[in-house]
């Protein structure tokens, strides 16, 4: 059932990243000139709230329709064995009556705080959420800078790697689990396994593509000395005006420039015959383009990002679906124990409490964590006024370097806790459940 509630982000991702290709004014057209290859591009990402939602609409009406409790459910809970962790508050959340009321919440959250390997699940959970909301939030961004993909291309290529990945180690998980009959211990071992694995394999985020070289921010205009702080001006615009507040890169020589302004560019573009790309002529700042030469010996600089040639995606990709099947490949051991640690009578409201624990501290904050880690990295801010909009440009090797030590710290932590509470599992007491 984990497994195939993972189906619903690969359409998701699939669908979202298709739904970019189209202008975010729907049905309007888009300006002349702009395409979904340009970074100034916003494509329709409404239009998926709007199909998701009216899907779970209906879907809502079908769940009305299952009975409180599966046929058979009782007898199979009657055979089961108990391996929960037993302490003086046992008798009293196992009684007769308890848990019907609101007052009785407090006791029984209580009795969840003081079991240790419940306690200890609960953080590893949300250390592995925190890392998989925060990662699979921001992957789209990360192989779309790292790599040079744009924004629709990285968002289908998170949904063909991340969800598959997620899907199959749910599945798997829960097959092993089931197979082999693990115990808590066991399913403990295979979690630290796991764990292990992914750390391991942490430094996925150094396959990355060289830097690119942007004029004024990462190299210096030809001739020029790269300054401390990124300056997009140059002699060879200082007497265009040029303006940061539109980012409309173009490439010469390898190089990029913010836009035709601050390449020295000006003259409207050329659209080619061959493949319809833009092309602007007599612009001064390129190496070779001197005043007074002739057209043909100038440099041609081309509208949009300069094509870097990197390989490493296609190292990244395999990797990172590798990563996604091991840390789901937890997930249903982890739930499994969380079952099996706590009575009975306080599986649904560990489960609740559990996810709330989830929710406040992985999931919520844990995209917000990579969302800064990220915005760090910017190397130059769309400012206008004093007042700071979003990155035009980030640092590849900052970015790689502060999510790699945001995922060790919480694969340690997740490892530790991990351990620790595999520690609290010899005291179990073992008994047929009443």
């Amino acid at each position: 059932m984990s497994a195939s509630s993972i189906l619903g982000p690969a359409v998701g991702y699939i669908l979202g990243g298709s739904l970019l290709n189209i202008y975010v004014d729907y049905p309007k057209s888009p300006p002349s000139g702009l395409t979904p290859n340009d970074p100034r591009w916003v494509g329709a990402w409404w239009l998926g709230f709007l199909i998701s939602s009216i899907f779970s609409a209906l879907l809502a009406l079908v769940m009305f329709l299952f009975p409180k409790e599966l046929p058979g459910t009782a007898a199979i809970r009657a055979a089961k064995v108990s391996e929960a962790h037993q302490n003086s508050n046992e008798d009293v959340v196992n009684g007769k009556g308890f848990g019907l009321t609101f007052r009785d919440m407090p006791r029984a959250a209580w009795y969840l705080l003081r079991n240790p390997t419940y306690m200890c699940i609960t953080i590893v959970a949300t250390c592995e959420i925190a890392l998989a909301a925060g990662f699979s939030t921001f992957m789209p961004k990360y192989v779309s800078n790292q790599f040079g993909q744009k924004a629709s291309a990285a968002g289908i290529l998170t949904g063909y790697v991340a969800v598959p990945g997620a899907a199959l180690g749910q599945f798997t998980g829960g097959f092993i689990c089931r197979r082999m009959q693990l115990k808590v211990l066991s399913m403990l071992k295979m979690t630290i396994i796991c764990s292990i694995l992914v750390l391991v394999l942490t430094p996925i985020y150094w396959a990355q593509c060289p830097e690119t070289s942007i004029a004024g921010v990462t190299t210096a205009y030809p001739g020029h000395v790269l300054p401390e702080e990124a300056d997009l001006n140059s002699t060879c615009n200082s007497e265009c005006g040029c303006s940061t507040s539109t980012y409309e890169p173009v490439c010469a020589d390898g190089i990029q420039y913010f836009s035709p302004c601050h390449a020295g560019c000006s003259m409207e573009p050329v659209e080619t015959s061959d493949d319809m790309s833009l092309v602007y002529h007599n612009c001064v700042c390129p190496t070779n383009n001197l005043p007074g030469e002739s057209v043909a010996n100038l440099t041609l600089v081309t509208a949009g990002l300069c094509p870097q040639g990197c390989q490493m995606l296609y190292a990244f990709l395999p990797l990172a679906f590798v990563v996604f099947f091991i840390t789901f490949l937890m997930g249903a051991p982890t739930t499994m124990t969380t079952l099996r640690v706590v009575p009975e009578s306080q599986r649904a409201f560990a489960i609740s409490f559990q996810w709330v624990f989830l929710r406040f501290f992985g999931s919520i904050p844990g995209p917000i964590i990579f969302g800064s880690m990220i915005d760090a990295s910017c190397s130059l801010w769309d400012e206008e006024c004093s007042v700071r909009g979003s990155c035009w440009v980030y640092n590849n090797f900052d970015m790689s370097l502060r999510l790699f030590i945001l995922s060790v710290v919480l694969k340690v932590l997740a490892l530790f806790f991990n351990i620790l509470g595999s520690s609290y599992i010899n005291p179990l007491i073992v008994k047929t459940t009443l």
